[in-house]
């Protein structure tokens, strides 16, 4: 669709963030702490992407801009604002 730009470096930092992601699942508390970091990320490259050298660098339009702040709100609000909740026990088998 050629909506978002992309290089390479674009495409390690969302492996990284993927990794990320799926490691701060492992255990409850690392998926608020890991909400709350990766909301500030994406708010800091919400503002980036109205730097031209930092939008060069990374290959952003206003497209990956608005996502990253779609992204900010979300990862925000599961990070700060969401109830926690426990999941049951599993029995073991």
């Amino acid at each position: 669709l050629g909506l978002f730009e992309v290089n390479a470096l674009h495409n390690v930092a969302h492996l990284v963030l993927g990794a990320i992601l799926v490691i701060g699942s492992l255990a409850e508390g690392y998926v608020y702490t890991v909400n709350r970091v990766l909301a500030v990320v994406f708010l800091l490259l919400f503002v980036g992407g109205f730097i031209p050298a930092f939008v060069d660098l990374l290959a952003i339009n206003a497209a990956d801009t608005i996502l990253h702040l779609l992204s900010a709100l979300l990862t925000g609000y599961l990070g700060f604002i969401a109830p926690r909740q426990v999941a049951p026990a599993r029995p073991r088998v």
